[in-house]
């Protein structure tokens, strides 16, 4: 190898000079880098030789490119073989002017030697799935397996495939599935596509399995054929699809039954359970029963019973629970005002405070029971 250069006054110098100043900018020569990869279809590859500058003063009259590159054609074929590689040295390198016959040796860096790996590119192709386990929704209506291909692209093949029952039965929860997924030449990943079957179930998790059968190579093979080596295999050949409920379909029913239990705790069944209810003393959160629980329950207990006559909520879903709640409220509303009215007359109160002192007062005490018969056959009904 040469590396030519010119000097801006080649004559006026001597060639002691000359091999002078080259020894003091030619400090070494090296590749760089001293390894190199590339598959066998690249065409050409481009190894890189550097000079590592010496000493000599920036502004010497001798100019350099520190910098080349060896251009070397790697051959491409159809046939499978294992990566190979092969070397290059450099040896014997000068440096030339054109105003001396004699060439300068240049020293060799340790790098001197670059190593080139040529990695084969005509595989068939290494077929599997992208995961061991994979999850699909119910509502999702099909489920999509992508197989992909590695290792090389060459060629056309074929790879059989079927779907396998696991706490998931086909017909039930999937649509069976079984056939052939055809690689064309340099194509790289191909789809399964298994339907699912929403049977709106609350809970769910059931899996079936994808396999993967063993390729078929689209290629005549004849007696003393070579790379046979590159022909197709498998790697992840099984797959485990886990079939889940819907999330919005749980929370829906989550939600009936949230509002289906807080009717049952509000709600009657009996004209008993009421009666029962009514006559009974509440306790608290400590299961105690205070003086004052008891007066307001004394006080309160003509209202409870009054509205115990009222239907309970099972009959009819609710429906007439519902309407005699409202004449109930409607009756006693008519009949406080009334004698609020009378009374208020009779001991010379303003209608003002015949409103605020009786007529509230009086509506609002069986308000509690009024209202809870009114929002539990609501509740029922809807």
């Amino acid at each position: 190898m040469s590396l030519i250069h010119t000097t801006t006054d080649a004559d006026a110098i001597a060639f002691e000079e000359h091999r002078k100043q080259y020894l003091e900018i030619f400090k070494s020569l090296r590749f760089d880098p001293a390894h190199y990869m590339c598959l066998e279809n690249v065409g050409t590859i481009k190894v890189k030789v550097k000079c590592d500058r010496g000493t000599a003063d920036p502004n010497c009259t001798v100019t350099v490119h520190y910098r080349q590159e060896i251009e070397i054609a790697i051959v491409d074929n159809d046939i499978y073989e294992e990566d190979e590689q092969f070397l290059v040295r450099l040896s014997q390198v000068r440096a030339h002017s054109p105003s001396q016959f004699t060439p300068i040796p240049v020293r060799l860096g340790a790098a001197s030697t670059a190593t080139v790996l040529i990695v084969d590119d005509d595989h068939a192709g290494a077929f599997g799935f992208t995961s061991e386990k994979f999850k699909v929704v119910e509502s999702a209506g099909e489920f999509v397996a992508e197989v992909i291909r590695t290792r090389g692209a060459r060629g056309e093949v074929s790879i059989p495939y079927k779907t396998v029952d696991g706490l998931a039965k086909a017909g039930a929860d999937y649509e069976h599935q079984e056939g052939m997924l055809r690689f064309e030449d340099e194509q790289i990943k191909a789809e399964i596509r298994v339907p699912i079957v929403n049977d709106d179930e609350y809970e769910k998790s059931e899996e079936f399995f994808i396999e993967l059968g063993e390729p078929v190579w689209h290629r005549e093979i004849e007696d003393g054929d070579e790379g046979l080596e590159g022909r197709p295999v498998l790697s992840l050949s099984r797959c485990k699809v886990v079939i889940t409920e819907d999330k919005e379909f749980k929370n829906f029913v989550d939600r009936m039954l949230t509002n289906a239990n807080t009717s049952i705790m509000v709600g009657t069944s009996s004209w008993k359970q009421q009666f029962n209810e009514a006559i009974t003393i509440e306790e608290d959160d400590d299961g105690k029963i205070t003086l004052k629980e008891k007066i307001m329950h004394y006080v309160s207990l003509p209202w409870k019973l009054l509205f115990a006559l009222i239907p309970p909520t099972d009959y009819y879903n609710g429906w007439l629970c519902f309407f005699f709640a409202i004449v109930m409220i409607g009756l006693l509303t008519a009949v406080i005002g009334d004698l609020a009215s009378h009374f208020g007359c009779t001991v010379g109160m303003k209608d003002a405070v015949t409103a605020i002192s009786l007529v509230a007062m009086g509506t609002s005490v069986p308000g509690k029971n009024s209202l809870l018969n009114y929002v539990t056959s609501s509740l029922t009904i809807w």
